[in-house]
């Protein structure tokens, strides 16, 4: 992962900017979780559209056509790697108490940003 962009996902996690929801989706009228975060400082930086209302669920959100998984846009801009993904489903794939899973996986799980900071810190 690009180490400015992880810097940057870090600092935003750690912030009281972002409210964290309790949702399997990266954004809610409630917040976010940590790969909406991600997708919330692409769209900042790049300037690109904003979130758009899902329509089949109101409260819900998609950023470049996405709910819960990395646009292939943010995936390039952050650096990740093929390695980090499975399949087309990019959650972010880490090794985290001996185990594979996910950032998406770890939120919907209920860590918090701080956690998932510290996480993404050592493990990305």
């Amino acid at each position: 992962m690009n180490k400015d962009i992880k810097n940057l996902w870090i600092t935003a996690l750690r912030s009281e900017e972002y409210p964290q929801h309790s949702k399997p989706q990266m954004k809610s009228d409630k917040g976010f979780d940590a790969l909406g975060v991600l997708c919330e400082l692409h769209r900042k930086r790049m300037k690109k559209e904003s979130w758009k209302p899902v329509k089949q669920a109101p409260g819900l959100f998609s950023y470049l056509g996405s709910t819960n998984c990395l646009p292939v846009n943010v995936v390039k801009w952050a650096g990740l790697r093929n390695e980090d993904a499975w399949d087309d489903n990019v959650l972010v794939n880490i090794k985290f108490r001996k185990e594979d899973t996910t950032i998406a996986f770890l939120c919907d799980e209920g860590l918090s940003f701080d956690e998932l900071a510290n996480i993404i810190a050592k493990k990305l």
